[in-house]
């Protein structure tokens, strides 16, 4: 049996009757999340940006903290939105209720995680583009693949 079956009565349900029900699961032990790793990339997962690109790489950590924060994306019918919709962080679940506090602690951690050497991106999945579902997908892991080999 799996880890993440074996813990499934660890899980946890949010709004089960809902259109915006989630369900988190854990995948591993509090110990192996717990002793540390370096993080080399965080990337906004881009899904309605028709650039040619699949990557952008952020030289600026305040231009990468904007588009994060900006959380844009095209709904695709896993909550009640609809269409092009903007909630902090990509997130409607949460940080945009405690978005004061949520913002100081976000800033220190993206500021600690860059003082560390990681790189901050975008990744255009084109996900919500009709005609490029599984392509968009595709082309930006395919050049996430070859970035980090290149690491």
């Amino acid at each position: 049996m799996s880890y993440t079956l074996d813990r499934v009565n660890d899980a946890v349900f949010f709004n089960t009757s809902r259109v915006n029900s989630r369900v988190v699961v854990p995948i591993t032990t509090y110990e192996e999340i717990s002793r540390g790793e370096h993080v080399d990339y965080i990337f906004y997962a881009n899904n309605y940006d028709t650039s040619d690109k699949s990557i952008n790489l952020f030289d600026d950590l305040k231009d990468a903290i904007s588009i994060f924060e900006k959380g844009e994306r095209i709904a695709k019918g896993t909550t009640s939105e609809m269409g092009k919709v903007q909630n902090y962080f990509a997130n409607p679940f949460g940080p945009a209720q405690l978005k004061e506090e949520t913002s100081e602690i976000l800033n220190q951690f993206f500021e600690s995680l860059y003082k560390s050497g990681t790189i901050f991106g975008e990744l255009y999945t084109k996900l919500a583009i009709d005609g490029y579902q599984v392509e968009g997908p595709r082309k930006a892991a395919n050049e996430l693949l070859e970035l980090l080999i290149k690491k």
